[in-house]
C-alpha cells in the first residue's frame, strides 16, 4: 500500500537510529514506522549495518549462485538503480556545499547505503558478469514515442566491449501509469529487442512501445548476459508522448518516481517539467512540492515552495467545486489535507478541511487504499487481537 511522499529515506532512517533528528521529525518518523513494514525492515537493516562486524559482506553460497545463473538463463532480468548519476553529482555537490558536513557519527550511515547497493549487486550479478564502461552511446528514434509506436534503436559500444558479437539484447525496466516509487514488478523487466551488428560496427534494431507503458529505462547486454552496458548505472530513457514530441504527464510523473532510487535532483527536474506542461495537475504539484521541501533550503527554497503551495491551494479550491474527481487527484488532495491536519500548529479549520475530504473520499472511492490505511490506524489491534483485526479489514476490503 502506498503512502504518498511519506517514506523516509535510508539516510533519514540512519539519523533516526543515531537520534540526530529534530523532535518534530523524530515523532513524525516514529509515527510512520509504527505502521510501515517496509520502513521497519529498512530500519532493521540500518541497525544491522551499524552493529559490530556488520562491515563484512559474506560471499554468496554455491547453491545461491547456481539459482542466480539458472534464473538468468531463463531470461529473468533486473536493471539495478545506481546510488548517484554522474550528471547529478555536480548538482548534489553544489547543494551539499551550502550545508555543514555530516557529523562523524553519521559516516556509518553512508557506509550502510553503499553496503546495501553492493549487497544487491552481489546477489543479482553473476560472478562472470562484466559491467561496461560508460563510453557506449544509444540513440532512440523518436526520442519521445507515442504509445504503441515503433522505436528505432542504434547502439555504438565502447571499442573494447562486445567484440565480435553479432547481436545483443536490449532489455528494459518498463513503467505503467500507476507504478510506485522504488517498486517495479518483475513482469515489467524484460528483453524488448534483439540488436544486430551493422557494417559500421553499431548495433541496430526496433521495438514496439506497449500501449500501457509510459516510461522505460534501457540497457544493453550480450546474448549470454555476461556483459552489460547500462550507461554507467543510469540506463537510457524513453519518454512516451504524443506525435508532437510532448511527453505525457504520466511519463514525466513515472520518470520522477523512477528517480527516487537514483537521483532526487533528476526526480525534481521531471516533476518541474510535468507542472510546466500540465499546470492543472494536482498530482504533479504535490510531487514537485515534495522534492522542493527535501532539496531546497533557505529563502530561495521557501519562496519556491510557497509558489507551489499557491498553485495547490487554487487547484484544491477548484476541485472542491467539481462534482467528481479522479482517484489520483482524490488521493493527492486527501493526503495533503491529512498531512496539514496532523502537523504541529494545525488549527480547527485544518481538521475541518481534512474531515471534508475524508468524507468525500469515502463517498466517491469507498474502497480506496487510503481509507483502508486510515481504518487500520484507527483500529485497536491490541483489544481486538491480530486475527480479528485482519478479518475485520478483509471484510471491508476484499
Amino acid at each position: 500500500m502506498r503512502l504518498p511522499f511519506a517514506h523516509p529515506s535510508l539516510v533519514e532512517l540512519s539519523a533516526f537510529a543515531a537520534d540526530e533528528l529534530s523532535a518534530h521529525t523524530r515523532r513524525r518518523t516514529a509515527t510512520h514506522l509504527a505502521g510501515c513494514s517496509r520502513c521497519q525492515d529498512a530500519l532493521r537493516f540500518v541497525h544491522r549495518v551499524g552493529a559490530p562486524g556488520a562491515d563484512a559482506v559474506m560471499p554468496a553460497s554455491d547453491a545461491l549462485l547456481a539459482r542466480i545463473h539458472a534464473s538468468r538463463s531463463a531470461g529473468t532480468r533486473a536493471i539495478l538503480p545506481a546510488v548517484e548519476s554522474p550528471a547529478s553529482h555536480h548538482a548534489s555537490s553544489h547543494h551539499a556545499a551550502s550545508h555543514p558536513p555530516a557529523s562523524p557519527r553519521r559516516w556509518w550511515s553512508v557506509a550502510a547505503a553503499a553496503l546495501f547497493v553492493v549487497a544487491i549487486a552481489r546477489v543479482v550479478m553473476p560472478r562472470d558478469a562484466v559491467a561496461a564502461s560508460d563510453d557506449g552511446t544509444l540513440t532512440l528514434t523518436p526520442a519521445v514515442a507515442p504509445p504503441g509506436s515503433s522505436v528505432r534503436v542504434r547502439y555504438l559500444p565502447a571499442s573494447n566491449l562486445f567484440v565480435g558479437a553479432p547481436s545483443l539484447r536490449l532489455r528494459a525496466r518498463l513503467r505503467m501509469p500507476d507504478d510506485e516509487s522504488y517498486i517495479v514488478p518483475a513482469s515489467h523487466l524484460r528483453t524488448v529487442a534483439t540488436l544486430t551488428r551493422a557494417k559500421d560496427g553499431a548495433f541496430e534494431g526496433t521495438f514496439r512501445v506497449p500501449d500501457s507503458v509510459v516510461f522505460a529505462v534501457l540497457a544493453v547486454e550480450s546474448v549470454d548476459s555476461a556483459k552489460v552496458d547500462d550507461n554507467a548505472g543510469q540506463g537510457w530513457e524513453l519518454l512516451v508522448g504524443n506525435t508532437e514530441q510532448r511527453p505525457l504527464f504520466a511519463s514525466l510523473y513515472q520518470r520522477s518516481e523512477d528517480m527516487f532510487g537514483r537521483s532526487w535532483e533528476e526526480g525534481y527536474a521531471a516533476a518541474r517539467r510535468a507542472t510546466e506542461l500540465y499546470p492543472d495537475s494536482i498530482r504533479g504539484w504535490r510531487q514537485r512540492q515534495f522534492f522542493e521541501r527535501q532539496l531546497l533550503s533557505g529563502a530561495a527554497g521557501d519562496s519556491t515552495t510557497a509558489k507551489s503551495e499557491i498553485a495547490l491551494v487554487a487547484l484544491v479550491a477548484r476541485a472542491k467545486a467539481a462534482s467528481a474527481l479522479s482517484a489520483p487527484d482524490m488521493e493527492s488532495i486527501y493526503y495533503r489535507a491529512y498531512s496539514i491536519a496532523a502537523s504541529p500548529g494545525a488549527t480547527g479549520r485544518d481538521s475541518t478541511e481534512w474531515h471534508y475530504w475524508w468524507t468525500r473520499m469515502l463517498r466517491e472511492y469507498p474502497k480506496h487504499e487510503q481509507a483502508a490505511q486510515r481504518y487500520a490506524v484507527w483500529m485497536d489491534v491490541k483489544a481486538l487481537g491480530n486475527t480479528r483485526a485482519l478479518d475485520s479489514l478483509e471484510t471491508l476490503y476484499r
